[in-house]
């Protein structure tokens, strides 16, 4: 399985998640009323996975 493809899709969905929320919650940047729901929480779950990924698959390339 190429690992740095699903790592870019991880971090490009975590992204499109992130900014989503920023743009409909009164147009601006967070309150942390606002990030603290189920969507942003994953989005944060899924780059760390993602980083995790990219971190084992790295040692594998060198």
């Amino acid at each position: 399985m190429n690992y740095r493809i699903l790592v870019i899709l991880l971090f490009i969905s975590a992204f499109l998640v992130l900014a989503h929320q920023a743009f409909t919650s009164c147009g601006g940047w967070f309150k942390l009323n606002d990030f603290l729901h189920h969507e942003n929480i994953a989005a944060v779950i899924i780059a760390f996975a993602g980083g995790i990924l990219f971190s084992i698959e790295t040692k594998r390339w060198f």
